[in-house]
């Protein structure tokens, strides 16, 4: 196994929230999100809404939108780029947010789930958004399906995707998993490097993985009824070795 200085790696994700928004434009996943909320109407809570890309086309949609995000860059992105939309955005963590009205959708995109790291952290984050429906109202989101997930040769960087700064210059990411079979936690090491200058960028991220039956059982606890259950966008069913399980919940 390659020897890999984890002092290196101190750095949390997420800090840099401009290099966020080259590296993760509008997707598939948000067409998906943003036509659900068109559906369904406001008000819609964005919970993690990172640099508020999806809180934005919500907006645009012409419903009301609040969004909570516990990164200060995340958030202050957020605010920089809401222009003339009125978005309440809110400094907050998903376990324990508390707010004075209540949500016809409430969304967590993104994977934003995955930071949930056990099961007493989701049970809280589930409460809280239940307690933040309407009757009826829905909870979708999504997170990566574990049965897919490739956590052989631990010890190499593996490519993941390139993308392309400001000026056009390629951004090359890769990342290191090592998974933790006792807790089902995935630990990656993420590098970022610009392929003109060699500039370098080092943090890492620990995300939790749940199998779909352990993640039923969670929103039934929090008084969620799975309504639907999608494995890849834009909305195809979901099978065992899906990528995603993508879920969409109703408050009793």
């Amino acid at each position: 196994m390659t020897r890999v200085n984890l002092g290196r790696y101190a750095d949390p994700e997420y800090l840099d929230a401009a290099l966020y928004d080259l590296e993760n434009p509008w997707g598939p996943d948000d067409d998906f999100f943003l036509a659900l909320a068109r559906r369904e109407g406001g008000p819609v809570l964005d919970l993690g809404c990172g640099t508020g890309r999806l809180a934005r086309a919500i907006a645009r949609a012409g419903l009301d939108v609040t969004g909570i995000e516990p990164v200060p860059a995340m958030l202050a992105r957020a605010r920089a780029l809401s222009g003339d939309h009125a978005i309440d955005y809110v400094p907050g963590d998903a376990r324990r947010f508390r707010l004075d009205r209540r949500f016809r959708l409430v969304t967590m995109t993104a994977h934003a789930f995955q930071h949930l790291l056990g099961a007493a952290d989701q049970a809280a984050a589930l409460g809280r958004i239940a307690e933040h429906l309407v009757p009826g109202g829905l909870f979708a989101f999504d997170l990566r399906n574990i049965a897919v997930q490739n956590f052989d040769a631990p010890g190499l960087f593996r490519g993941l995707r390139n993308f392309y700064d400001e000026e056009g210059r390629r951004i090359d990411f890769e990342h290191m998993p090592r998974w933790d079979a006792t807790n089902g936690r995935a630990t990656y090491l993420l590098r970022r490097r610009r392929q003109a200058t060699g500039e370098t960028w080092r943090s890492r991220v620990v995300l939790q993985y749940t199998e779909p039956d352990a993640l039923d059982m969670q929103l039934r606890g929090a008084g969620l009824e799975l309504v639907d259950r999608y494995g890849d966008w834009p909305g195809l069913p979901f099978v065992s070795d899906s990528p995603e399980i993508i879920s969409v919940c109703r408050k009793a």
